[in-house]
């Protein structure tokens, strides 16, 4: 119970979505387990109170910190046109992911998302700051 209304915290979810993704996970790590249904999630987690976030502790050195980008495509309603019309799409949804990773923990500080017409210089900043 714990786990899928964190999940839903955490990824912004309905509570239909937050049913369909916990069997998704039981089923991809072939686990018979019972999922709690939609009804059943907010009835049984009214009383229920979730651990706090743990933030890492502020660092005392200095933060070795690694920036690196890559291309994500976005699936959409183009893909679907040129497959079944033959058709070229006028544009192509493309984005860029930007990820700020500690060199000395291996751990993610930044990140950041952004269309694919903006530079990474341009997009460097915003995660340093």
């Amino acid at each position: 119970m714990t786990m899928c209304l964190t999940l839903r915290v955490v990824y912004k979810q309905p509570l239909r979505e937050t049913q369909g993704l916990m069997r998704s996970i039981a089923k991809l790590i072939r686990v018979e387990i019972a999922v709690p249904d939609f009804s059943t999630l907010p009835r049984r987690g009214k009383g229920l109170v979730l651990p706090p976030v743990r933030w890492p502790a502020a660092r005392r050195y200095p933060v070795h910190l690694v920036v690196d980008s890559t291309g994500l495509k976005v699936f959409g309603e183009g893909e679907w046109l040129e497959t079944k019309h033959k058709i070229k799409v006028k544009r192509k949804r493309l984005r860029k992911l930007h990820i700020g990773l500690d060199l000395v923990s291996g751990e993610i500080i930044c990140s950041e998302l952004i269309t694919d017409d903006v530079g990474d210089p341009c997009a460097v900043p915003d995660p340093l700051d």
